[in-house]
């Protein structure tokens, strides 16, 4: 796992190239270095960037430090794990668009390069109005389901309160995550153009809104389903006033007209968004199935303590991960130019960055978990284990450790070998977490991802970036689109 060997396992002099990128004329290391203005204005974007990550992400740490023992002491133990399951349900959703927006980032990347704006106006048309057709297919579809489900053996709760909230508590979360899927579109535009600082202030807007949403619901008798609106119906809602502004105001010309709808656009977007919807639920399979198991095997209670413990560092990775996500755009287009020895010195940092803050957050949580959990939820948890501190800081170090390195992979459209390790260890993470489940409990849910990623991820990442980024010649690119790999 550590950085800096397999950074020099990786990183050896070679002429590079693009794997899955149209073939064009090749770029040596001598003309990227030429191009001093991109990098300089790369440089600039990434400035702006971490500068209004700076003002805003804060709120992404302070909000749950508020909210959890709010809605802990608002909805009770049982029904604020009920919130938790259904949140993580919810997120399964999110995979309905196919990865399809994040399919549109490359897309854009390539137009961005080369200055077409009428293929990004393409692009962006096609992509929304399928879009538009999923999300109103999708809610016809979960609305009539929903009814239809035993919710209790879904989420098996003793409180008649929560029984009764559940089905329409998983009605209301379905409804924001997918709506939410199409003004989501935003993000990826401002990326391909390396404007992620306007992502940024949006973003902060949403959690100041939010923030406040979460203080006024415990002011009502709304229960889970309140909750589920204030705290994410209210992003939301801000996002689809992003979204409208995008398109009426900052960028025009990107208006998405059925009349720019091209079916060959489109198709070549969903084969590589498909790569992406397959990495994409393979992670949830890792990352968000942990919930769901421990709510089936050992009940809610114990999801509202494992979710507790790890809210630290979910808030430390989450901060981490709006940091590396400009690191996407920018790794594409300097790829793109040929200017691969940037990429691999700010991979370098960025995976340092990520270890240093997930290993100073598990000291602390191994030293002083139980005074500052007990204070922050008021005393509903209050008796921490100290397994499972650690396993938690082995876990998110896992993931910083596949999170950095699929950035780089992800930027180039390096799809088809993430898809196999990625799937291999999601499949064994799942049949893991369940055999450790019971005898182990939370602990050994926790620590099958870290197991189950050294068999797979955890070298398997460093093999492809060196494989299929660093040891082929990079070309200049045309506006055609890549193809996934």
């Amino acid at each position: 796992m550590s950085d800096d060997a397999a950074l020099g396992q990786i990183a050896p002099s070679v002429e590079i190239a693009p794997q899955g990128l149209p073939d064009q004329v090749d770029v040596t290391t001598a003309a990227a270095a030429a191009q001093p203005d991109h990098r300089g204005e790369r440089a600039r974007r990434l400035k702006w960037s971490i500068i209004t990550s700076l003002i805003t992400k804060p709120l992404a740490f302070v909000t749950p430090i508020i909210t959890v023992p709010l809605f802990l002491h608002y909805l009770g133990k049982e029904r604020y794990g009920l919130f938790e399951s259904v949140g993580a349900l919810a997120i399964w959703l999110t995979l309905t668009n196919g990865g399809l927006s994040l399919g549109l980032l490359n897309r854009l990347t390539d137009c961005h390069v080369s200055g077409d704006r009428v293929l990004a106006r393409k692009y962006t048309s096609s992509l929304v109005l399928v879009l538009l057709a999923m999300t109103i297919v999708f809610t016809l579809i979960v609305s009539a389901i929903v009814p239809a489900v035993d919710w209790q053996r879904v989420f098996p709760v003793g409180d008649p309160v929560a029984r009764r909230e559940t089905p329409i508590a998983v009605w209301t979360a379905a409804m924001i995550t997918l709506w939410g899927l199409l003004f989501a579109v935003a993000h990826p535009i401002y990326a391909a153009y390396q404007e992620n600082h306007r992502n940024n202030l949006w973003d902060g807007a949403a959690k100041v809104f939010t923030l406040i949403a979460c203080l006024l619901v415990v002011l009502t008798k709304w229960g889970v389903v309140g909750v589920i609106l204030a705290a994410a119906g209210v992003p939301m809602l801000v996002r689809f006033i992003n979204t409208m502004v995008l398109f009426g105001w900052e960028k025009r010309w990107l208006l998405p007209s059925p009349r720019y709808f091209d079916h060959r656009l489109l198709m070549g977007t969903v084969k590589q968004g498909v790569g992406l919807f397959i990495i994409a639920s393979a992670a949830m399979g890792i990352f968000h199935v942990d919930k769901l198991i421990i709510g089936h095997m050992l009940g809610q209670d114990a999801v509202a303590e494992y979710s507790v413990v790890g809210r630290p560092f979910t808030i430390v990775f989450g901060l981490y991960s709006l940091l590396l996500s400009p690191l996407w755009p920018a790794f594409g287009e300097a790829l793109r130019r040929g200017d691969v020895e940037w990429v691999r010195r700010t991979l370098r940092w960025s995976i340092l960055a990520g270890f240093g803050a997930i290993v100073a957050c598990g000291v602390g949580m191994f030293f002083f978990a139980d005074r500052i959990l007990s204070v922050w939820t008021r005393g509903a948890v209050a008796d921490v284990s100290r397994s499972l501190v650690i396993a938690m800081t082995a876990l998110f170090a896992m993931w910083i450790w596949m999170s950095s390195l699929s950035i780089v992979l992800n930027s180039a459209g390096v799809l088809r070998a993430q898809m196999k390790f990625m799937a291999l260890h999601a499949v064994l993470n799942v049949l893991l977490a369940f055999a450790l489940a019971k005898p182990f409990g939370v602990t050994g849910v926790a620590w099958s991802m870290s197991i189950t990623g050294l068999l797979t991820s955890a070298w398997g990442y460093p093999w492809m970036v060196r494989k299929h980024i660093l040891q082929r010649a990079w070309t200049t690119p045309a506006p055609a689109p890549p193809a996934a790999t």
